[in-house]
């Protein structure tokens, strides 16, 4: 057999081992997803997709070995409240819940959720607030809220606010999985859960429509803004403002109109929230 030959194909399978070696590792890293799915790209809560498809699920790439006996329910309540709805209120905040429950303790958690139309599968309401290590993330034309970093064993409920939409949307159905891994850096010998909450539209009488659109006529101005900012509410209200991170940077007493000195706050997005002893309503705000 020739000789060159001979080294030729030493070399290739000496640069394929060089490359199954790089890219093993790399493709367990991005599978695996400590930092959220969607941060990577993938959206992992099993939810219907347009053309009859679906979502994947975290079972498409993590393998079950050890059974936690993990289960997963999600669940959405009055805000403030530990009092659950079986059907939203049009453009009412609520608090959204999805909590795991195991036989066996992992070494720790992920999950994501979202909520989707059931008439057009498009995402639906607006999530705010999340839990401290998660975010909101959007990943094609669809909002999510997951884990930013692997979570405790201890911690097993993902929650969130979630502002319902508009009249007319009808039926609304949450999606979630949680993921239940044993902290070996990689996608074996972990197990995961899923969960759904369908829900329906409350049909409201004329006078609960127009409560609504009373409280929430909210006017922020300027917005975007870098200095003095004005609040004004068509009712009494009591107003605070969050970053993204879920942390308060104002409080207000019950008021209509208000002016605050956002100079000192970093740049960014807030979130402006207006509660009487009924409603509650958010509204973005951009410090420039």
């Amino acid at each position: 057999m020739d000789l060159c030959f001979l080294h030729t194909q030493t070399r290739l399978s000496m640069m394929k081992k060089w490359m199954l070696f790089w890219i093993l590792p790399v493709f367990v890293l991005i599978a695996a997803y400590p930092n959220g799915p969607a941060k990577e790209g993938a959206q992992t809560t099993s939810a219907p997709l347009p053309g009859g498809s679906t979502e994947y699920s975290c079972n498409n790439c993590h393998a079950q070995g050890t059974n936690y006996g993990v289960q997963a329910v999600i669940g959405l309540y009055e805000s403030g409240t530990s009092n659950l709805v079986t059907e939203y209120t049009p453009g009412t905040a609520y608090d959204v819940k999805m909590s795991a429950s195991t036989t066996i303790n992992p070494a720790g958690f992920g999950f994501q959720m979202t909520a989707i139309r059931n008439d057009n599968l498009e995402s639906v309401g607006q999530f705010s607030l999340p839990m401290n290590a998660a975010r909101i993330i959007a990943l094609n034309n669809r909002t999510y809220v997951e884990q930013t970093q692997r979570l405790a064993n201890s911690v097993k409920t993902y929650f969130a606010k979630w502002q319902a939409p508009q009249a007319g949307t009808g039926t609304v159905t949450f999606y979630g999985n949680v993921l239940a891994v044993n902290g070996n850096g990689g996608t074996n010998g972990d197990m995961t859960a899923k969960a759904t909450l369908m829900l329906r539209e409350k049909s409201l009488t004329s006078t609960e429509r127009e409560t609504p659109r009373d409280v929430f006529s909210l006017q922020v101005f300027p917005n975007p803004g870098a200095g003095n900012v004005q609040i004004l509410s068509a009712r009494p209200v009591v107003l605070r403002v969050f970053d993204l991170n879920g942390r308060q940077v104002f409080a207000s007493a019950q008021t209509q109109l208000i002016e605050i000195n956002t100079q000192n706050w970093p740049r960014g997005y807030y979130l402006i929230r207006a509660e009487d002893n009924q409603h509650t309503t958010l509204k973005p705000f951009v410090k420039h």
